[in-house]
């Protein structure tokens, strides 16, 4: 999917949820709009966490 296209259903939909509505949206297009946030624990976390020292220990 384009830019255009993605940005001319963004525009839609938050026009529609704007006036109340309810929008279902397929999941692929919500993950491409930002739907999903990503909550891994990314490289930099780790080094951060190396650098200050935090352990962290399996329950």
């Amino acid at each position: 999917m384009n830019k255009e296209t993605l940005n001319a259903i963004a525009s839609d939909v938050f026009l529609q949820a704007e006036q109340g509505l309810a929008v279902e949206l397929d999941p692929e297009l919500a993950d491409a709009m930002g739907a999903f946030a990503e909550d891994a624990v990314s490289l930099a976390d780790l080094a951060e966490d190396e650098a200050s020292g935090t352990t962290h220990e399996e329950d």
